[in-house]
């Protein structure tokens, strides 16, 4: 098993068990993230760390700071796109953290690529919500959380951000959110480490 759990490991084990295993137990490179979107996701990321971001997002004190905590026999670990830092915490009792996302205005249904709902219910929001409160002991009624989101479309047979104002989805998550979310990344911990014994299994009885 992995020596711990990331956002990016549990939302690719959601979409593919074996791409995971690939990734997190044989250590092969994932295909999954090559496309020129998520190329264009990169480079802004990459741009938060110098004076000129490509998109005026929020920026807090602190830039893809790495957190991590035990939540019970899971070591959890993330890179939040910006966060207040301890010392507002202590000074405060709050937390206030922010994410950040590129992606396609609409899709080929006609979605609209983030709204207020999907913010609220996204997961990644979740999970760190749960490592602030697990490192911090700041409980989610008391973090400011918020994903911030620059439509991108399509120019050129290329992927370029938009002229649309970057949108902000102000979320309220509660300590019952936090913890029903918890008790998944544990079902999801079980299962992956079953799912690495079957496929050992599997290559055992191959190799007889």
């Amino acid at each position: 098993m992995p020596p711990s759990l990331s956002w990016s490991g549990y939302s690719l084990w959601k979409r593919s068990h074996a791409e995971w295993y690939d990734k997190y137990i044989l250590g092969k490179p994932s295909t999954a993230n090559k496309s020129k979107l998520v190329n264009l996701g990169k480079r802004v990321a990459d741009s938060f760390l110098t004076n000129e971001p490509l998109v005026p997002f929020r920026r807090l004190l602190y830039v893809e700071p790495h957190l991590e905590a035990d939540y019970e026999d899971i070591h959890l670990h993330g890179y939040l796109d910006t966060f207040c830092g301890e010392d507002h915490i202590e000074y405060t009792g709050t937390a206030i953290f922010g994410e950040f996302k590129t992606g396609m205005y609409q899709d080929i249904f006609g979605h609209i690529g983030w709204h207020q709902r999907k913010a609220e219910e996204h997961g990644q929001l979740r999970f760190y919500s749960l490592l602030i409160l697990l490192k911090y002991g700041v409980i989610p009624e008391k973090q400011t959380i918020y994903l911030q989101w620059k439509p991108v479309v399509m120019k050129d047979w290329d992927f370029v951000l938009s002229d649309l104002p970057v949108q902000t989805f102000d979320v309220t998550l509660t300590t019952e959110d936090v913890g029903k979310f918890g008790k998944q990344l544990v079902r999801a911990w079980k299962s992956m480490a079953k799912y690495v014994e079957e496929r050992a299994e599997l290559s055992t009885s191959e190799v007889a």
